[in-house]
């Protein structure tokens, strides 16, 4: 029994004992160390690097995250610090440092130090510049990177003092826009030197720049091997302060070191227009940085037959150089011509200088691009013209121009080229009117645009050409959509469902009062209707009965000087405006006998009979009323619309339409519009022609 009693006290004790070490290792583990300096652990790296000392090495002991670090000035000026990141990554998605008032760094490394980092990454999608660098620093077998989608443009890493090697190392520009590092001479401080070595890649532009263009004690950037997937920008500051004309004279670069935005297999090119001319049939060319030059034509002729794939790889090609185009009308980004077989994928086209992005005549795909023109002293661009062959929008976005008269693109049957057709599919975005249009009212071998998939956001709108080919042989002529696709049918048009899940349009009812038969009894064609004597005086039409007569002759007489207002008015029956969802007219220039370039459709004014307002009206047979209206006497049951042409000078034939909307219908008013004639300018207007 009491041998026992003592087994079983012995087996307590040990089980106590064990206990007590489990306890004590929990303890132990506890606290989580991520770097060391000797045999001295550290929670965090920040900690880490206000524990050292100059000479000392800290050593990562595992992937961490934190906050910025700013190392003093002058604290390892002797012996240095070295950060051995030991394979691992520290990144900075805490507080931020920098100077008062500009916290938005992940390091921020002041003068008079010599610090070196090692074998890791740095990574921050918080930080707006990931390091700025005052010191003698090195970058051994390091990686750095900054993902800020939400700022732009930045540095991944700013030099602006001391001596700087990148050796082996890489360098990631954010992505959202901005330099991968710069040389950049900053103000008081004396100079700033960089060499990259080893084999560093550069992803993304380097600048070079100087403050108030003054060199100091000089700077120098100095290319001995690695690459750079993008350009040298040197800012003029910089080409200033050294006193060199050219930016290729200064910096150094050895022979062996490439410079690149675009390739072909294992051939680089310096820019997207040399890689495009040494492209042969079948080639694809990888776009693989952010890069910017001149306009591109693809050209000869057939010379793609089979194909060339152009992969943007997510980066944006701007065109801010020389524009592009056939003898005397250079004013394109892109020119493709006919016989060629074209893709662009995965990326952006951009410019503010060119008059129209992409002229197209080839067989092309837009497979995952942005196409943006935003030339602001430009009107009536076009972003794509298609004037031949077949073309798929496909999960591609299309902004057009932001100024009046512009399209996102256009399906322009042109000249002897014998057709194009065009499909927008997948999650395309077309931001702005599409244009249908026929040279000389000739469909050749016909021309389509099909909408099967996507949005739209503005108008279709068919030319006077177009839509005299759809009058005499409709079957050379497809307006298709399929039926999930939202979108309006052209004015004077609606949508007739094919029975298979697909509507085409067709010509719509003529005259919008046809459901209308509540008209007021006294509306007699050829209301009088009395104008400010400072625009046209005389007889207008306004919107007529079912049975009006399809001939008037019109005459009038006006005061108005070369380069004045002509203006539009409808007297409406207030029962019909009522009624209507949405009703005004449509302004159009259908034809000149001469040039006639001042007159402006970018101001015209709606007057519903509560105050006049300005509408932006674009192209062909817009919208430019509103629903808005008024009384304009008391005493009369009508309202009235006026819309007026700013500036008209020479001779110009202008149409005035009105429209009427109703549950979803458009409905072209035959008779309500005036097709007027301008003659004699000079020494006033005189007015005739026929009611539409």
């Amino acid at each position: 029994m009491r041998m026992t009693k003592k087994i079983t006290s012995i087996v307590l004790a040990v089980l106590m004992v064990v206990s007590m070490m489990s306890v004590m290792a929990v303890s132990a583990s506890a606290a989580t160390y991520v770097a060391k300096i000797n045999d001295t652990p550290y929670e965090t790296l920040e900690d880490a690097f206000a524990a050292a000392v100059d000479g000392d090495t800290i050593t990562v002991l595992a992937d961490c995250a934190g906050n910025g670090i700013k190392t003093p000035q002058g604290k390892f000026g002797t012996n240095g610090l070295t950060v051995d990141f030991n394979g691992h990554t520290y990144t900075i998605d805490g507080d931020l440092v920098g100077s008062t008032g500009t916290q938005t760094l992940a390091f921020q490394l002041l003068k008079d130090n010599k610090i070196t980092f090692k074998d890791g990454t740095i990574y921050s999608e918080k930080a707006k510049m990931l390091v700025q660098n005052y010191s003698d620093l090195t970058l051994d077998g390091m990686t750095l990177t900054l993902d800020n989608p939400n700022y732009y443009p930045s540095y991944t890493l700013s030099n602006n003092n001391g001596n700087v090697v990148i050796d082996d190392t890489t360098i990631n520009a954010n992505p959202a826009g901005g330099y991968a590092f710069d040389v950049c001479r900053y103000s008081s401080y004396p100079s700033v030197n960089v060499t990259v070595k080893g084999n560093s890649v550069i992803n993304g532009d380097v600048e070079m720049s100087a403050s108030k263009s003054d060199p100091k004690d000089g700077f120098s950037l100095t290319l001995e091997s690695g690459e750079i997937k993008g350009t040298v920008v040197v800012d003029p500051t910089a080409q200033t302060a050294l006193g060199e004309s050219s930016p290729e004279a200064c910096y150094t670069k050895d022979a062996g070191f490439d410079i690149y935005v675009a390739e072909i297999g294992t051939n680089k090119y310096a820019t997207l227009e040399a890689a495009f001319a040494a492209a042969t049939d079948g080639d694809t060319i990888k776009v693989v940085a952010d890069c910017a030059g001149n306009g591109i034509k693809v050209t000869p002729a057939g010379k793609f037959a089979t194909g060339l794939t152009v992969d943007f790889d997510g980066h944006t090609y701007t065109v801010d150089g020389e524009t592009v185009g056939s003898p005397g009308t250079e004013t394109l980004a892109f020119q493709l011509l006919k016989n060629n077989k074209v893709t662009f994928k995965n990326g952006t086209l951009y410019s503010e200088k060119a008059k129209m992005l992409v002229q197209n005549y080839c067989d092309l795909t837009l497979d995952n691009m942005t196409l943006t023109l935003n030339n602001t002293s430009y009107n009536g661009a076009y972003t794509l013209s298609n004037n031949n062959g077949n073309t798929v929008i496909k999960d591609t976005t299309i902004n057009a121009n932001p100024t009046t008269g512009s399209y996102a693109f256009d399906v322009c049957r042109y000249s002897s080229y014998p057709s194009v057709n065009v499909t927008v599919t997948g999650a395309s975005k077309i931001n702005g009117d599409v244009e249908v249009f026929a040279s000389k009212s000739d469909p050749k071998n016909g021309f389509s645009l099909t909408l099967e998939s996507g949005t739209m956001t503005g108008d279709i709108v068919l030319d006077k050409t177009a839509q005299n080919v759809i009058a005499a042989t409709p079957e050379k002529v497809e307006v298709t959509k399929k039926n999930t696709f939202s979108q309006e049918a052209p004015l004077g048009y609606e949508w007739k469902d094919n029975g298979d899940g697909t509507s085409s349009i067709i010509v719509a009812e003529s005259n919008p009062l046809d459901p209308i038969e509540k008209l007021a009894a006294d509306i007699n064609d050829g209301n009088a209707f009395e104008i400010n004597s400072d625009y046209l005086k005389g007889t207008l039409l306004g919107v007529q009965k079912k049975n009006a007569v399809d001939d008037a002759e019109i005459t009038s007489e006006s005061h108005q000087e070369n380069g004045s207002d002509m203006r539009f008015v409808a007297v409406l029956d207030k029962d019909l405006l009522d009624d209507a969802d949405d009703y005004g007219f449509v302004l159009a220039k259908v034809g000149t006998n001469k040039t006639c370039a001042n007159t402006n459709f970018d101001n015209l004014k709606v007057n519903m009979g509560n105050g006049e307002k300005t509408i932006s009206a674009k192209g062909t047979y817009n919208t430019v009323c509103g629903t808005e209206y008024g009384d304009p006497a008391s005493a009369t049951p009508y309202k009235y619309i006026t819309c007026a042409v700013n500036s008209v000078d020479d001779s110009s034939k202008i149409v005035a339409r009105f429209y009427y909307k109703k549950d979803g219908k458009t409905y072209y008013a035959k008779y309500a519009g005036h097709n007027y004639q301008y003659t004699g300018c000079t020494a006033g207007i005189n007015v005739s022609g026929n009611i539409y």
